[in-house]
């Protein structure tokens, strides 16, 4: 493999859909899986060291019941949207999503965590 095929770009396999709601997540071979905002109790960005050549940026999405959740690579479509989306839940910080970016080690970063008391 020549290192000109390094600086193509990665396709993207995986696709973020948004709908008004809930977020669905569309991953190789058509797997689908969604989750609605009002189960969702954090958002983190985990880190990796496998980049640049391969995904290691990952939103994570945790549900309330805290055996299940929704990773999504930094590379899928849509996850641009998803962002901005992410970006207008009251509390969501900024800065944990800007230390990700910057990010070339493993590590989580905590960008929002759902409030006690049935705050939404």
């Amino acid at each position: 493999m020549s290192w000109l095929e390094f600086l193509r770009p990665r396709e993207a396999t995986h696709q973020v859909l948004l709908a008004e709601d809930t977020e669905v997540f569309r991953g190789p071979k058509g797997r689908e899986e969604s989750i609605r905002l009002d189960e969702w109790s954090e958002v983190s960005i985990v880190t990796t060291d496998e980049g640049p050549y391969r995904d290691d940026v990952f939103f994570l999405l945790g549900r309330l019941d805290p055996e299940s959740g929704l990773a999504i690579p930094q590379s899928a479509e849509g996850c641009r949207e998803l962002l901005a989306r992410l970006q207008q839940l009251p509390g969501f910080d900024n800065q944990a999503v800007i230390q990700a970016m910057g990010s070339t080690n493993q590590a989580k970063f905590v960008c929002w965590r759902r409030a006690t008391g049935g705050d939404r």
